[in-house]
């Protein structure tokens, strides 16, 4: 049985939110909570990626839970953004795939990542599967094999774009809107919070 893992990127330093994006409440518990329930039925492992100043915080924040972990960015790699998160987490805990998402996706629901499995078990042999929403592609609510070495060197060249890592890759799968719409139980689940704008808009329900 394939093994997976859950890598939930929380190192962004929140600039146009003002504050931490994971620790804010939604629906009654803090937003990284909510996605660590989110994960946990489909992940042998959960790897929180945040700040070091964060850390601590956050840890309290969530479940105590035996396969769940904060980390932060190896030093040599800080502050090189969300592929520096995922070397991390790909480097800690083995896996056959590995489900990637940002902190700020409130919507995200255990209905998609269900049918992102059954995708991933239906399409094998892609070193990714990337949703695409209105011609726009998801990377950060996506399944990639273990590619740490291919992001480890791009890390060390300084090559941070996402179109950097696709070129990088072997091949990866596209899975088009049509696809996903019928998995999912919100209209949106890529809906990420970005702004106190965005957050007053998701705080009673998902858009």
């Amino acid at each position: 049985m394939s093994v997976w893992a859950s890598i939930i990127l929380a190192g962004g330093e929140s600039r146009r939110m003002g504050q931490s994006k994971g620790l804010l409440p939604v629906k009654g518990e803090p937003l990284l909570k909510k996605l660590v329930g989110v994960v946990q039925p489909f992940s042998e492992h959960i790897i929180v990626v945040a700040r070091e100043e964060e850390k601590k915080e956050i840890r309290r924040s969530l479940p105590q839970l035996n396969n769940l972990v904060v980390i932060t960015d190896e030093p040599r790699f800080k502050g090189k953004g969300p592929l520096a998160g995922m070397q991390a987490g790909m480097s800690l805990r083995l896996a056959d795939h590995y489900f990637v998402c940002a902190c700020d996706l409130p919507c995200l629901d255990q209905s998609f990542i269900a049918g992102l499995k059954s995708c991933v078990a239906e399409n094998e042999g892609y070193d990714a599967y990337i949703p695409v929403e209105a011609e726009r592609y998801q990377p950060l609510a996506a399944v990639y094999q273990p590619i740490h070495s291919v992001i480890e060197s791009l890390l060390r060249q300084n090559e941070l774009k996402w179109t950097a890592l696709l070129n990088r890759l072997s091949t990866y799968y596209l899975i088009e809107e049509r696809e996903w719409r019928g998995w999912s139980e919100v209209s949106n689940p890529f809906f990420n919070m970005n702004t106190p704008d965005d957050y007053n808009k998701i705080r009673s329900e998902c858009v």
